[in-house]
């Protein structure tokens, strides 16, 4: 009987140790269909993440790209501004030259040759001469309408003297 009762007893022990495998199985595979869920969930809001990062990325890449439009347009409407501020200080230096050109000739009349511009060259000379004249058919033209409003004086003619 010891023998029979231990065999029982093995026997029990077995199907407690097989229900016990079972169970533990079973809380196994829940276990494992709980970490699948999570893990799918995971991997949709991974995925969600990535189309979102890739959209974002997208979205720095164009802005990227507008900023370097606009800096080099930037740089090329500050390249036009230098040459414009270049072409108006040439502009403005030209002027004063031609002004000064232009006053020195109609003031030379009347004043002696300068040091300064005892070295002139062949277009200033001819500036010169052009202001010479200008200046004698000015003074005719004004000696000629002060002589025709009045009476001419006997010594005096409209034609201007050789010194003029």
């Amino acid at each position: 009987m010891a023998w029979e009762l231990a065999g029982y007893a093995i026997a029990a022990a077995a199907a407690g140790i097989a229900i016990a495998i079972a169970f533990g199985i079973a809380k196994a595979v829940r276990a494992l269909a709980r970490m699948e869920a999570v893990l799918d969930r995971v991997g949709k809001e991974a995925e969600s993440a990535l189309r979102h990062c890739r959209k974002l990325s997208e979205e720095a890449e164009d802005a990227i790209r507008a900023s370097r439009q606009r800096m080099q347009g930037f740089a090329t409407f500050a390249e036009g501004a230098r040459a414009i501020g270049e072409a108006a200080q040439t502009a403005a230096r030209s002027a004063m030259e031609i002004a000064e050109l232009y006053r020195d000739c109609l003031t030379s009349p009347f004043h002696t040759a300068s040091p300064s511009r005892e070295a002139d060259g062949e277009p200033v000379r001819e500036l010169k001469e052009l202001g010479r004249k200008l200046w004698a058919l000015w003074r005719r033209r004004t000696d000629g309408d002060e002589t025709s409003g009045s009476k001419p004086d006997a010594g005096t003619s409209a034609e201007p003297s050789e010194g003029e």
